[in-house]
Formats: structure tokens, sequence, C-alpha cells
């Protein structure tokens, strides 16, 4: 029997501090962004779900990471990082 490793869960529904990009897509250099550097940092724990909440301009994650699970906080203006946290999946 194989044990489920939890899913990890990048919260990144909120608007960025730097301008109109959102916080997960804000470019540190040579193409890299911030959900590469994070993406990277999980890699030597195995291979586990990864789980992005975002909410404002998610469009553009989905868009650059086809094929990361995305969950919506459509109402992350109100709810904030509590509700986004409560909407991913902990165990896949």
């Amino acid at each position: 029997m194989s044990e489920r490793l939890p899913t990890v869960i990048i919260l990144g529904a909120g608007r960025g501090v730097r301008g109109t990009v959102p916080s997960a897509v804000v470019e540190l250099g040579e193409g890299s962004v911030v959900l590469d550097w994070l993406l990277d940092a999980f890699e030597p724990l195995g291979q586990r779900s990864v789980c992005f909440v975002g909410g404002y301009r998610a469009d553009d994650v989905i868009e650059r990471y086809p094929r990361l699970r995305t969950v919506l906080n459509r109402d992350w203006t109100t709810t904030g990082p509590a509700r986004s946290l409560a909407l991913a999946p902990l165990h896949e």
C-alpha cells in the first residue's frame, strides 16, 4: 500500500502588489516567473499533486500553465486567503 502524499496548495487569488500582473506570473528574470520557482522548489519532495488557487486574472496563469490543476476563488476580493485555502483539495 502506497502512502498518499498531501497536495501542494499554492494560493494566488489576490491582486499582486506590483502593478496589474498576478503575483504568480511576475517575472524573475530570464523568462522565469514566481510560479516556476515555486514548482521547482517542491519538485524534490516527490510526485505530489499541485493545485493553484487563482482569482485575480487567473486566466493569465491558466494560459501559461494549462496542465496545472487550478481552482478558482471567484470571490477573492471579499473572501481572502482563508476561503481560497478552503476551496483547495488537501488530498487527491
